[in-house]
């Protein structure tokens, strides 16, 4: 069972298409199911069951994206309690939100703004950690992958797609079917999944990315500007990343992975989640 764990919507946050036509592409591109995680917005019941009717045999879960665009965790299910109101710093109410509700969070993108870990973990640390989205610096692959089994997060994916082009580009390949956010937590704190990709999204990203990292590299050691790279065709947004050694194109190694091999211990699965 494939399942998107990050997505946003025209509707409650920054996507540029309606959760129909998102879900509408995550049926297309081969996916079974997805989380719409909307900043600091998740679904009521009554939103995700009249989306469920239009799209049945599909699975949409509740999830929202809590943060300040930098220290940013995703919170999967629960009891279905709404999001508390967070202000920027607020990682308390976050952890309690967790505590109280069962759901499951996890550290999205993380260097997404630079090479230097803003989150503090010791203040409160999510049990998952994205090791692939479109907004992680893959050069930070390994520092991501040593965080995870230091601290025994459980490395995860999600696309942070904000267009339908890009749902499903990262997802996670589930061992077992699940049909609620209940059995989607089980199972991802049991570890039972391993990092997917669909190999036509994988190659339009790369496709996408790495001709204009490259291009910024080129324009930097003639010692250009950006305003030279942008006219040469360079992609919006990819000329400084590049001068720090940073990258946002696909790398081919995450995909299969699964928590025991980072050396992150799987968890016990409750029983009725086989």
């Amino acid at each position: 069972m494939r399942v998107d764990l990050h997505l946003h919507t025209q509707e409650n946050s920054d996507g540029k298409a309606p959760a129909a036509e998102m879900i509408r592409a995550g049926i297309e591109h081969g996916l079974d199911g997805l989380v719409i995680t909307d900043h600091h917005y998740m679904l009521t019941r009554e939103e995700q069951t009249a989306l469920q009717a239009q799209f049945p045999g599909f699975r949409i879960f509740r999830g929202a994206e809590a943060g300040r665009g930098i220290d940013d965790v995703l919170v999967i299910g629960g009891t279905g309690e709404p999001l508390p109101e967070l202000s920027p710093d607020d990682i308390t109410a976050l952890a309690e939100y967790a505590a109280d509700t069962g759901a499951f969070t996890a550290y999205a993108h993380p260097f997404w703004r630079g090479p230097e870990l803003t989150y503090d973990l010791d203040r409160y640390c999510p049990e998952g950690i994205d090791v692939a989205s479109m907004n992680i610096d893959t050069a930070q692959h390994e520092r991501i992958l040593r965080i995870a089994r230091e601290r025994q997060m459980l490395p995860v994916a999600g696309t942070d797609a904000h267009n339908p082009s890009e749902v499903g580009l990262f997802h996670l390949v589930l061992d077992t079917e699940v049909d609620d956010e209940e059995g989607l937590v089980e199972v991802l704190r049991a570890g039972r999944y391993c990092i997917g990709t669909f190999e036509r999204l994988w190659e339009a990203r790369r496709q996408e990315i790495v001709p204009s990292e490259e291009l910024a590299l080129q324009v930097l050691a003639e010692g250009g500007t950006e305003e030279d790279y942008l006219a040469r065709g360079g992609r919006p947004g990819f000329f400084s990343r590049p001068a720090v050694g940073a990258s946002y194109a696909p790398r081919r190694d995450v995909i299969g992975l699964r928590p025991e091999d980072v050396g992150v211990r799987p968890r016990p699965v409750k029983e009725g989640t086989e």
